[in-house]
């Protein structure tokens, strides 16, 4: 089985003060040529590393918590046949940060952050995606 290529790293948002954390995880099959599938956990404030972890990405994390023995391959990970990002918003959630010590956040606040941070994703990180299929789900 092809080890699976993970990264991460931060998005910018509407605003200078947000960054948004991702984690990209490779398609299996053919990632030259899979389509990109966005994960956006539900909310308010659900981390998308929940999908990651216990969803549909390529590992479960189980309930032992012992190192070596709790982490293993998801036999349902949607990263077989499709490239996944997993994007923690808003900021503040997870590993996503926010220097506004005035956190209020509201749908179109959220919409907003997420827009700029998939339009930096696809066009400063990974612009390969430009012309692939695109699935949103969560």
């Amino acid at each position: 089985m092809k080890d699976t290529t993970v990264y991460s790293g931060y998005l910018n948002t509407y605003q200078n003060d947000r960054k948004l954390h991702y984690v990209f995880v490779q398609a299996e099959t053919d990632p030259e040529k899979a389509p990109l599938t966005i994960w956006l956990n539900g909310g308010p404030g659900c981390s998308s590393l929940i999908g990651y972890m216990q969803e549909v990405g390529p590992y479960i994390v189980g309930d032992t918590y012992k190192f070596g023995e709790d982490l293993v391959k998801n036999e349902h990970r949607w990263n077989k046949a499709s490239n996944m990002l997993f994007i923690e918003s808003p900021g503040g959630v997870g590993f996503s940060s926010d220097t506004n010590p005035e956190i209020n956040y509201n749908d179109r606040q959220t919409a907003d952050d997420c827009f700029v941070a998939i339009k930096d994703f696809m066009w400063n990180v990974a612009p390969e995606f430009t012309n692939r299929a695109l699935y949103i789900s969560g």
